[in-house]
């Protein structure tokens, strides 16, 4: 491989990382974390039963 050939690729790989590190940060996590309770999954399971067509409106 060419020098030229190498310096595109590290500069590539190192403008890659600087965006994935960037989006790293400004990673949030909800607050408060999200609730799977009972009124969860009823509802997954009501939309479950409609995307199979078993729900009439």
């Amino acid at each position: 491989m060419t020098d030229a050939k190498r310096e595109k690729r590290d500069e590539l790989r190192r403008k890659l990382r600087a965006y994935v590190e960037e989006k790293r940060k400004r990673h949030v996590q909800p607050d408060p974390p999200p609730r799977y309770d009972e009124v969860y999954f009823e509802g997954t399971a009501w939309l479950d039963r409609m995307a199979r067509g078993e729900v009439e409106d």
